[in-house]
């Protein structure tokens, strides 16, 4: 175990020394803080990091490349586009063997060839540029292992947070309207075959108990690919755990990227918009496993229907 700030870096000042070992796969989690390693990285331009390759949003590259943080209420940094590296592909319209398919293979079951061919040949892209290849996904876990044997000298990186924090930051998208992470989360556990998840849809009215459940199983289910990863970065502690000590190097690539985004982390946490008497109401419900009864004004406000 390592703590972040411990890890001496010349950062991406030797990327060339790094590049023959190839790419680097971050592993993020619905509002774990993967979106802010990306907008740090991307500002050197040795390096050369694909924006979620799986992303629906991809299936339409022209509005793709145009799509940015002031598009939605994401509080990710304003005025910054998501997949602005895609126009390097050399097509305005379409991505080679990109398909929407692949976002929900979540366990490389049916299209796991397609998506290999895929990730190398942004890969490719890469090198040719003479870029380091560095991939920040969503919904990638499982497939973990297949990019482990595709890329054998990769490393896999885990990226976590203080599940509070975390919690906390999907409660306050669905406080705005956005029940997203809950439905892909719902989507991916029920398709994964895990736990009870495979008849359940999600109610018209919803408790807030059964939103828990869903976030706390989506983290266990993430968690259950740790065996598959080099690195594992926890931003709750500042801590970076390295499974596999011949991939320290990777890590003192990132580190001061990785720094930096947990300094922003804790900074963002000063200025949530959910009150904290919000969250503890909400915690009090789920540990009590109740019905959602006598709720506090501003939590029936933000939740109007349960």
């Amino acid at each position: 175990m390592w703590r972040m700030s411990q890890v001496s870096s010349n950062s991406a000042k030797n990327y060339h020394e790094d590049i023959s070992h190839g790419p680097i796969f971050i592993h993020s989690g619905f509002r774990t803080g993967g979106s802010a390693v990306y907008f740090q990285i991307r500002t050197n331009s040795d390096l050369l990091c694909w924006y979620d390759p799986l992303s629906l949003k991809l299936h339409n590259l022209k509005k793709a490349l145009h799509f940015g943080t002031n598009d939605w209420k994401s509080n990710h940094e304003e005025s910054l586009q998501y997949f602005k590296e895609y126009s390097l592909i050399g097509s305005k319209r379409r991505i080679p063997l990109y398909s929407r398919k692949l976002r929900f293979d979540y366990l490389g079951e049916r299209y796991a060839s397609q998506f290999l061919d895929y990730i190398d040949s942004l890969v490719d892209i890469s090198s040719k540029l003479n870029r380091q290849a560095i991939f920040k996904f969503e919904t990638s876990e499982g497939r973990a292992f297949l990019l482990k044997e595709r890329f054998p000298t990769a490393t896999n990186l885990l990226v976590r947070r203080n599940l509070i924090l975390q919690e906390k930051s999907w409660l306050e998208q669905a406080a705005l309207g956005n029940f997203s992470f809950y439905h892909s989360a719902l989507q991916l556990l029920k398709n994964s075959g895990f736990k009870n998840f495979n008849s359940l849809k999600m109610p018209r009215y919803l408790k807030i108990n059964l939103l828990s459940e869903i976030f706390l199983s989506y983290e266990h289910y993430r968690r259950s690919f740790l065996p598959n990863m080099d690195i594992t970065i926890d931003f709750s502690s500042n801590v970076a755990v390295v499974e596999n000590n011949a991939k320290l190097k990777r890590l003192d690539l990132l580190i001061e990227y990785l720094n930096l985004v947990a300094f922003k982390l804790q900074e963002n946490h000063q200025s949530q918009n959910i009150d904290q008497d919000i969250l503890n109401s909400y915690r009090r419900i789920v540990h009590n496993n109740s019905r959602v009864v006598n709720l506090p004004q501003n939590l029936k406000r933000i939740f109007p229907k349960l």
